[in-house]
This record gives structure tokens, C-alpha cells and sequence, in this order.
């Protein structure tokens, strides 16, 4: 009975600490699982279906929704995330238009005609891949918030977490230690006949409805580059090797378009270096090419400082002012 009178405290001042921020709730029925990136940082490291992010500070959070599925293209959203509520939002399919049929069918024609011509179709590939939106759901009081048995909850943190230890809970007669296997978490409850008093510390936690905590020193989450100190982008680039397997697979398909697509889809799953970018950009034949990878790696790339050497990989001056302008807007 003790135990569980703790273990009720403990969630209940959890609960009471994260009601003075914000939650974000992101979800689909469709089987399409994906990856939430809130302001720039990936916070869960398996895609999921259903994500709750807990402890947001701000009332504005910059999202971004990556699929599994390379098909859909992903979705970017600012959301406004009201202190003391829960916001839910959820992606659905869209309504294919006429004009996505048609493009479609155009491009069912072209792999229909080239068949003949070469002897694998690049099936990744889609002329109007576009087809989930982001939408409005609900909001409630985060005091009324509940948490689904599916759902992924995740305490919002500048450093993503990945590891998974369970929360073990011990009681004697005056004090009570909640422990884990992590030194990252710490949480200790002294009990008295008059009063509770709670000290926390804490690196980058998530808990689950099974009450499961991960977390996982940010040393090994984020990439520290040698004499870099600007923005990053993404966690942790590719290895050389990594990155060579990759060119090589860009450099082996026959047309741009199949290039281009391999070349996002590598991107949409790895991180690259500013330098990584331009090399891949040189496997492209034609500058608008070019300048398409750059606009899209962008988002995928650690040292976003550095991305004025992407510019020599460009042949016009215009093409060096277009991506500038793209990545001034996106500032």
C-alpha cells in the first residue's frame, strides 16, 4: 500500500511540474508511422504512431513530421502550444485532386514506357508524393490530459533520448528513493508526517505509459566537429564510410530523377556534413538538380554554418543567390 501511495506522489508531481509548460500531441490512424523533429532537434529514435512531447517552454514549436515511408514527402508546421494545454493534432491523408491523379498517371505512362529500356523500375519514386497533411484536432487542460496505452511520450529536452531503463521504487520508514539505472536521472522523495520534499535532477528523459524512463548521456547523442562551434542541424553525421557507400549508390543509377529521389531519401535518414552535401550535388548533371538537393538537404545537414561550400558546387551565380534566399527564409 506504501508503494503504491508513492508511486500515486510521484506521478502526481511529475504531472503537477510539466502543467506549467505545454504538451504537443501528434498522432495517426493511418500505418504510417514517423519521426517527430521539434525546433530542429529528432525526438523519437523508433517511429511511432502516436507522440506526446511534455515540457515544451515555448508557446510556439517549429515541427517537423518525417515518415518511414520515404513515398510521403514530410510535413512542416509551426504550432502554437498554449502554456497549461495540451494540444493534439493529427495527420491524415489528403484528398487526391485531379491534378495529382493526372501527374500520376503521367507518370504510371513513363515507367510503362521505359519497361522496355531498362531492367529495374525505380518504384520509389512518385510524381505527386505529397499526400498527408497536419491538422487540428482537440486541445484540453493539460490537468485533463490522458495518456494512450500506444502512446510515446516524450519530455521535451535539447538532446533527444534513445535509452530505455525502468523505474524502480523503494520505501522505508522515513525515506523513499526512486532510482534508475541511469546516473542521468535521480529523483528522491523525503516523506514526513507534515510534509514532502522533492529534489530532481535531470538529462534529457522520456517516459512511456509502461513507466519506462530513457535517457542517455548527450555526449553520445550529438556529434562535437573539431573547431566548430556554429548552429547544427541534425545530431550526428554519416561516417566516411557510410558516405561512400552512399555516393556510390547515387553514382550507379542511370537517371537524374532516380539520383535525385536516392540521394532525399538518404538524406531524410542520415545526417550529412555541409562538405558531404556538395560532394553529393557534383554526382548531379543538371544545376536545377543541383539547387533542388541543396534546398532539401539543408534541414538534414550537421554545420549548417558551413553551407556557403555548397556554393561551388553551382556553375551560375543565380543558383548561389536562389539558395541563399531560400535558407535566409527559412531563418
Amino acid at each position: 500500500m506504501k508503494n503504491f501511495i508513492l508511486s500515486s506522489l510521484f506521478f502526481m508531481i511529475l504531472n503537477c511540474g510539466i502543467a506549467q509548460n505545454a504538451n504537443l500531441v501528434i498522432f495517426t490512424n493511418e500505418p504510417e508511422p514517423f519521426y517527430v523533429i521539434c525546433n530542429g532537434l529528432k525526438m523519437n529514435e523508433q517511429p511511432e504512431t502516436n507522440v506526446k512531447l511534455t515540457g515544451l517552454t515555448s508557446d510556439w514549436q517549429k515541427v517537423k513530421i518525417i515518415f518511414k515511408n520515404p513515398y510521403y514527402e514530410p510535413i512542416e508546421k509551426n504550432i502554437p502550444t498554449p502554456f497549461g494545454k495540451e494540444s493534439i493534432y493529427e495527420i491524415v491523408k489528403k484528398t487526391e485532386t485531379s491534378t495529382s491523379k493526372t501527374f500520376k498517371k503521367i507518370g504510371q505512362n513513363i515507367r510503362k514506357d521505359l519497361k522496355n529500356e531498362i531492367e529495374t523500375i525505380d518504384t520509389s519514386y512518385r510524381p505527386a508524393p505529397d499526400m498527408m497533411k497536419l491538422r487540428f484536432f482537440n486541445e484540453v487542460d493539460i490537468s485533463q490530459a490522458t495518456i494512450n496505452p500506444n502512446q510515446r511520450v516524450i519530455i521535451y529536452s535539447q538532446v533527444p533520448p534513445t535509452q530505455s531503463t525502468n523505474v524502480n521504487i523503494s520505501s522505508t520508514a522515513g525515506n523513499s528513493q526512486v532510482a534508475t539505472e541511469s546516473e542521468n536521472v535521480s529523483i528522491s522523495l523525503n516523506i514526513n508526517s507534515s510534509s514532502a520534499n522533492i529534489s530532481a535532477t535531470q538529462t534529457t528523459t522520456s517516459i512511456s505509459s509502461n513507466a519506462a524512463i530513457n535517457s542517455q548521456p548527450a555526449n553520445n547523442n550529438v556529434y562535437v566537429m573539431p573547431g566548430y562551434t556554429g548552429s547544427i542541424g541534425c545530431s550526428w553525421p554519416m561516417t566516411e564510410a557510410e558516405f561512400a557507400n552512399a555516393k556510390n549508390t547515387i553514382r550507379t543509377k542511370t537517371f537524374e530523377e532516380t539520383k535525385l529521389s536516392i540521394a532525399k531519401q538518404i538524406c531524410r535518414d542520415k545526417c550529412l556534413l555541409a562538405k558531404q552535401v556538395k560532394e553529393i550535388m557534383l554526382l548531379f548533371e543538371f544545376e536545377p538538380t543541383r539547387l533542388d538537393f541543396a534546398k532539401f538537404a539543408y534541414d538534414y545537414t550537421y554545420d549548417i554554418d558551413n553551407y556557403y561550400l555548397v556554393n561551388d558546387a553551382f556553375e551560375f551565380e543565380s543558383s548561389v543567390q536562389e539558395l541563399n534566399s531560400y535558407i535566409n527564409s527559412r531563418r
